[in-house]
Order: structure tokens, then sequence, then C-alpha cells
């Protein structure tokens, strides 16, 4: 198998960090969650628009290092701004590995819910579905991907979401 980028996308508590952590296990790719370096950020007093851009340039950094180490990628993070994904496939490109995009969702929204307000969370995280709803309501902020790409509905068990991602990538689930 070649080397990847996989971007997950998808809103909080849809299962994105405990699908790419999944994926991170089964292929040995570097899991490179947005959240661990943003949250610390917000918690030593950095505004939400400052944090994430720092954030980003961070990820961008860290990306492109892993990906000219030869390690293959899992980025969780949930890509609502457009300049994400082309990012992400732009330093694909330039380490010539794949690139890919997994939209998670969890249809239920009970369940979502469950998940958002019962997880050890980070500053940067909604606490509940209200509170994600305000951060999707942001100017700009684009929820549906324009670009191929798998949507994996996350009230599945993880083992059947992790086969289906693992057939997207190309990599052999057995």
């Amino acid at each position: 198998m070649s080397r990847f980028l996989l971007q997950m996308h998808g809103e909080s508590g849809a299962g994105k960090s405990t699908l790419a952590l999944a994926v991170g296990r089964a292929t040995g790719a570097v899991v490179l969650d947005k959240d661990r370096i943003k949250g610390p950020l917000i918690e030593g007093g950095l505004d939400d628009t400052l944090a994430g851009g720092l954030t980003y340039d961070t990820v961008w950094l860290l990306l492109q290092s892993f990906l000219e180490q030869g390690f293959s990628v899992v980025l969780d993070s949930p890509a609502f701004w457009p300049s994400i994904p082309e990012r992400g496939r732009a330093l694909a490109g330039e380490a010539e590995a794949e690139y890919h995009i997994v939209e998670v969702r969890c249809a239920d929204a009970v369940e979502q819910e469950r998940r958002l307000t019962s997880r050890m969370r980070f500053a940067a995280q909604p606490a509940n579905r209200a509170a994600l709803a305000i951060a999707l309501a942001r100017p700009g902020l684009v929820r549906e991907l324009t670009e191929p790409h798998l949507t994996v509905d996350t009230t599945r068990p993880l083992d059947v979401c992790l086969d289906e991602v693992l057939r997207y990538i190309g990599h052999d689930a057995g």
C-alpha cells in the first residue's frame, strides 16, 4: 500500500476521532488530532480565532513533516473550511501520497448528544448539540463536501465502519 493522507470530515460527536484512531491502528498511520493542539491554546487564554489559525499552522507543518518522513497520516479535523481539504490535497500531492476524504456522520441525534455530553473533551470542542449548532452557524463554514468522498454513518459498529474506510483507501482489511 502506498502512503496516504486521510482527511476526516464531520461534526463534533460524529465519531471522527474514534474512527481515525481505528484507521491509524489498522494501517500504522500517524493520527494527527487538531483538537489536541487547539484545546491547550484556548485553555492558555487565546481566543478561538487566533487559536484556530495557530492550530492549522502547526497541523500543516506536522503533516508535511510526517509525510516527508514516509508516514501515512490521518488528519482528525472537521474540514469545514474549503482551505482545509485544499491544503491537505496539496500537501499530499507534494509528498506523492494518495489523498482521501471520509465524511463521518452520526445519523442518530440522541446518540450524538450522548457522545458530546459524556466524552472527555478539550476546550475547543462543543459540550452538547446546542453548542455545536452555534459553532456550525459561523459565517463561511461549509458543511457539505463537493469533492468525491466516502460517507460513513457511525451509528453502525466500529468494525463495519473501519472495514468500509479501509476498502475506500485501498487497504486490505483482512
